[in-house]
């Protein structure tokens, strides 16, 4: 049996099928579910801007850090179009490729 610090839990929010109001809800049931107290990694996955501009999906995500649920979060299924458009939207950012996430 290992421990929780030996584990690296990852998931992914299906954007299509929420809004960002619903994010930490979404999570919270994830991590009850999983019976831990934390995610190490969050992906906002297929970002729909219909639903919400991709810079207000970012911010939920970040507000899951900043509350604890959440240690690190990224994107998935971006296309560089939209990834350009988060990147404007907040800021800047971190891009980090190659490699695999538990080397880091």
């Amino acid at each position: 049996m290992c421990t929780r610090d030996e584990l690296f839990i990852a998931s992914k929010l299906m954007t299509y099928q929420l809004a960002p109001d619903a994010f930490a809800d979404a999570v919270k049931q994830s991590l009850w579910e999983l019976g831990v107290t934390y995610l190490d990694l969050l992906l906002l996955q297929w970002p729909l801007p219909q639903l919400a501009p991709i810079a207000e999906q970012w911010e939920a995500m970040e507000a899951l850090v900043d509350a604890g649920l959440v240690r690190d979060i990224g994107v998935s299924n971006f296309s560089a179009v939209k990834l350009a458009a988060l990147m404007d939207g907040v800021g800047g950012g971190e891009c980090r490729g190659g490699g695999e996430v538990r080397e880091r």
